[in-house]
C-alpha cells in the first residue's frame, strides 16, 4: 500500500471522529444516516404489503438485477436488498473510502447474508464515483 493511499485512510477515520462529512477526504461513511433506515422501512413495507417489490427487482424479460449502492457506508439498504431479493440479485457496494468497506460495509454484509451470498451475490469497491 503506497504513503498516499494510507494518508487517506488515516485522513477518514480523523475526520469521522470530528465531522459527518469532508469533501473529497471523508463523506460520512461511518455513520449511519437517517435516509438509510427510512429506505430499509420503505423497501420492507414494500415486500410485506405488494408484488411491486418483485418487479422492480425482477422486471420482465430480465434474468436478474444489479444494484449500485453508492456511498453504502454502512450497506443497511443494500443488505435490505438482498435479503429482500433472491438468488438473482447481485449487489455492488460502493463508498469513497476503503476503511469504510472494510470496518463497516464487508462486516455487515457478512453478519446479515451467508458465506453463499457474500461470495456469488456481492461486491465491494472503493473510490469516487
Amino acid at each position: 500500500q503506497g504513503a498516499e493511499t494510507r494518508h487517506s485512510e488515516e485522513s477518514a477515520v480523523k475526520a469521522a471522529a470530528n465531522t459527518d462529512v469532508l469533501p473529497g477526504v471523508y463523506e460520512g461513511g461511518f455513520k449511519v444516516w437517517e435516509c438509510a433506515i427510512d429506505l430499509v422501512k420503505y423497501l420492507q413495507s414494500e415486500a410485506a404489503t405488494t408484488s411491486q417489490l418483485s418487479k422492480i427487482y425482477h422486471p420482465q424479460n430480465e434474468t436478474g438485477t444489479r444494484i449500485l449502492d453508492l456511498g453504502c457506508g454502512h450497506g443497511l439498504p443494500g443488505i435490505a436488498s438482498l435479503l429482500l431479493g433472491n438468488k438473482s440479485v447481485y449487489l455492488c457496494f460502493q463508498d469513497l473510502n476503503r476503511e469504510v468497506i472494510i470496518r463497516n460495509t464487508i462486516p455487515n454484509v457478512c453478519k446479515s447474508t451467508s458465506v453463499q451470498v457474500l461470495n456469488s451475490q456481492c461486491g465491494f469497491i472503493s473510490g469516487d464515483w
